[in-house]
């Protein structure tokens, strides 16, 4: 299996951090928007080109804050310095979009970051801490 590479977007101003808010088959959780590394790609360039494909935001990648393997492939997870663009949810997230499979992009506050059934758990500290960044 490709690695994934998700990015983790953050809002310093509002503190609140850039979801996928799904609804798959009756099961609700929140990711972070990310996907597979193509080939010829870093795991960063890959970071850069989901966020666009996921949510129309152009970013600037940060640090690499974590990276450890998740349902049998390593995922890495960066940092965003900053954002820019139009929030949109994009392809081919919107194409598969039905009454058992519903993807909403979605601003959490910090507040809720505790509660929120995240996906992969182990990457929830890592999110908190990047408010605090």
């Amino acid at each position: 299996m490709r690695p994934r590479a998700c990015a983790i977007i953050t809002n310093h101003v509002t503190r609140r951090v850039l979801f996928i808010h799904r609804w798959r088959e009756g099961y609700e959780y929140y990711v972070l928007p990310g996907g597979k590394v193509e080939a010829g790609e870093t795991p960063v360039e890959a970071c850069v080109r989901e966020a666009r494909e996921e949510t129309g935001l152009e970013i600037t990648p940060g640090p690499q804050v974590a990276s450890f393997p998740n349902e049998g492939r390593m995922e890495f997870y960066f940092l965003t310095a900053s954002f820019s663009g139009e929030l949109q949810l994009g392809f081919p997230e919107h194409t598969r979009q039905g009454s058992e499979n519903i993807y909403r992009l979605e601003w959490v506050p910090a507040r809720r970051l505790p509660e929120i059934n995240l996906v992969p758990e182990r990457i929830r500290p890592f999110v908190i801490q990047s408010l605090d960044d």
